[in-house]
């Protein structure tokens, strides 16, 4: 849903201790804007961050909607700097100042610490929805397109042919991102993105947080995992489909589809937020430290709209556009033992469960 809101951008005046700021005005119809959150939400995230903003409540309260409509729609400084009548360092100013507030304020309402019992509901409601056993997650990475950083050769040009930071997330259920890590050098791929991530430091420091491997029917024991594509290696906690060339029988073909339709759940969480936030439509016209924060915020923000039941309305699954956010390129990684074991245990549960597959 897409809400109009009106502003009037009055020139910029002095604030002791604040320095300039930009005045708006929510009563006048001078300059149309459209602004992807709902009114409510905009007031819910206020009352969570305007005491992180340490200037006037007048002040406040502008410097926020100034500061989140440039998170929402995107768009230069200077343009900005422009409607506002303010300079651009001060739109500058401003929209760091809302991004770190979104970032350090409603951060751990947003992210609540990963639990076990978080991952076995996720499993739970996953093999309910999908029929898929023990997937307490789902990871990809997605491209998120920058300009060019000055100075920085081809270290962001990506295997797409343009310049992107990368984004890379783990999600549940319910279209929440659990676990994220932004900011890598589009140059890189999924592999090895992950192996320097902060996801791989958490899982590797917290494996006790997944529910201990149980048997899966008949078949043996089966561990909790987070479900990948082929552009990651295999691991005890992460399972990726048979490539191409194993899916050689039509028992692990259907494992690839089930498999499939339930990681499709990153694929629409990744198509939800770039449809909330319009800055994710276009390049990002910022250095890649200032994208990587509105990402975070972006990040806040879709994680606490999903928390409020009026937000829900018209949700539904959906791929993002490939113009948008784009996959990250596939690196060729080892693979471990249990997460074979574990697929080909998967794939005959399902033989168990339904009979040979038939093509």
């Amino acid at each position: 849903m897409i809400i109009i809101f009106f502003f009037s951008f009055n020139k910029c005046t002095v604030t002791k201790g604040h320095g300039h700021r930009c005045s708006a005005n929510l009563n006048t119809t001078r300059k149309a804007v459209y602004f992807p959150l709902l009114p409510s939400f905009i007031l819910f995230s206020y009352r969570y961050i305007a005491a992180a903003l340490n200037i006037s409540a007048a002040a406040r309260r502008n410097s926020f909607l100034t500061g989140s409509r440039f998170v929402a729609i995107g768009g230069t400084f200077s343009v900005f700097a422009l409607d506002a009548s303010c300079g651009r360092e001060t739109i500058s100013v401003i929209v760091a100042e809302v991004t770190k507030a979104i970032i350090s304020e409603p951060h751990d309402i947003a992210f609540p610490t990963v639990t076990r019992e978080k991952l076995e509901e996720v499993a739970r409601v996953t093999q309910a929805r999908w029929d898929y056993p023990r997937a307490c997650g789902f990871m990809d990475g997605k491209h998120i397109r920058i300009e060019k950083p000055e100075h920085s050769g081809s270290a962001y040009w990506n295997y797409k042919n343009f310049y992107s930071i990368v984004l890379l997330a783990v999600c549940d259920h319910d279209y929440r991102v659990l676990l994220y890590d932004v900011g890598s050098a589009g140059r890189a791929g999924d592999a090895a993105v992950y192996r320097s991530s902060w996801i791989k430091q958490f899982l590797d420091a917290n494996d006790q947080v997944f529910p201990p491997t149980k048997d899966l029917g008949q078949v043996g024991p089966v561990q909790y995992h987070i479900l990948v594509d082929g552009g990651f290696g295999q691991s005890l906690r992460f399972v990726r489909p048979y490539r191409d060339a194993e899916a050689d029988t039509p028992e692990k073909r259907r494992f690839n589809e089930k498999h499939s339709s339930a990681r499709r759940m990153i694929e629409s969480t990744f198509g939800i937020l770039a449809r909330r936030f319009q800055i994710l439509m276009h390049p990002m016209q910022v250095i890649p430290s200032t994208a990587g924060r509105i990402i975070k915020a972006l990040l806040v923000l879709h994680n606490l709209l999903p928390r409020r039941q009026d937000f829900l309305q018209g949700v539904r699954r959906f791929a993002p556009d490939e113009s948008t956010l784009h996959s990250v390129e596939r690196t060729r990684t080892g693979s471990a033992a249990a997460a074979k074991a574990a697929r080909e245990r998967i794939t005959l549960y399902y033989t168990q469960k339904y009979g040979p597959a038939r093509e």
